[in-house]
């Protein structure tokens, strides 16, 4: 299993279809990374477009998120010495782009849908309303499901089962 500081994950707009968003290099698990994210997002619910643009467009990738004082955190493109962008902070992320990621957050209007890969495929993990409060919520059980559907897919792709 991953040490939580390894977890690497997206956060994400809809996109048809299909997301797009920006690479978060660390603490990505739900547990670590699903409260933060959902406290934002229950907390500019009012205009989440505000929030998915500070996100997603004004930053080209995260350490981690982290809110503090004035900050939401470890931005890539806005350290004291910024480092050249490579790759995977010089494109928007997409399902197809990610396979670094092991989770994904898609913000949308009124939730967020939380994603995880198993062998290259994005599974759905929960749908998070952006009205309820964070301690309403389950993450840890997220991470649990996401285990167990790995879990689940190493098991049928084992060509002895």
């Amino acid at each position: 299993m991953s040490h939580p500081a390894s977890i690497q994950a997206v956060i994400a707009r809809p996109e048809g279809a299909s997301w797009r968003g920006r690479f978060v290099h660390q603490y990505g698990a739900p547990g670590d990374f699903g409260p933060i994210l959902h406290q934002l997002a229950h907390d500019a619910r009012n205009d989440i477009d505000a929030l998915m643009r500070t996100l997603i467009e004004e930053h080209k990738g995260w350490n981690r998120l982290a809110p503090a004082h004035q900050s939401l955190g470890d931005c890539r493109c806005h350290d004291p010495q910024p480092a050249a962008p490579s790759w995977p902070d010089t494109d928007p992320a997409t399902p197809g782009q990610s396979a670094k990621a092991r989770y994904a957050y898609i913000l949308g209007p009124e939730a967020m849908e939380v994603e995880v890969r198993i062998g290259g495929d994005w599974r759905h993990l929960a749908t998070v309303r952006h009205a309820r409060t964070v301690g309403q919520l389950p993450f840890d059980l997220m991470a649990t499901r996401a285990y167990r559907l790995l879990e689940a897919a190493a098991w049928l792709s084992d060509p002895l089962n």
